[in-house]
């Protein structure tokens, strides 16, 4: 299955076949005939990083790897940013807490919010898992 990605599969190469048996149509047909040395087989690029090997190397693979990383890193840092700046004072008013309370601490709360809300939601590989919580996100929605 081609959309699914593959580790470490080979790469991308495509080569012209002299053979005649082989469909003229199809670039996923391989040449079995024929003392051929070359492999006519077209696997075309699955993942961001694989497209970039192909592209570049293995230079345009760590480019790839590097971008993706820093941009995660700044979506996440971006949200832990408006979890601290939004949680801690729509969280005061419902428990009516006092000026001496650690509700006050935005830091002590985007801490704990990250560590045992974000973090968890954060691990599965798929989806799937939170497919339960977006009922939830819905409801919060038509509530507000």
């Amino acid at each position: 299955d081609l959309t699914q990605p593959t580790p470490f599969s080979p790469p991308l190469h495509m080569s012209i076949s002299t053979d005649n048996n082989t469909s003229q149509h199809d670039p996923l047909a391989r040449n079995t005939g024929g003392n051929m040395d070359v492999d006519s087989t077209f696997i075309p690029p699955c993942t961001y990083e694989e497209l970039g090997r192909t592209a570049y190397g293995s230079t345009g693979r760590l480019a790839v790897l590097i971008s993706k990383s820093m941009y995660s890193f700044g979506c996440l840092i971006a949200y832990v940013v408006v979890v601290r700046d939004n949680f801690g004072p729509a969280l005061r008013p419902i428990i009516n807490s006092d000026n001496g309370n650690w509700l006050n601490d935005d830091n002590f709360l985007a801490f704990w919010v990250s560590a045992l809300i974000m973090l968890p939601l954060s691990c599965p590989r798929t989806m799937k898992p939170l497919a339960k919580f977006s009922f939830v996100s819905v409801l919060s929605i038509v509530f507000l």
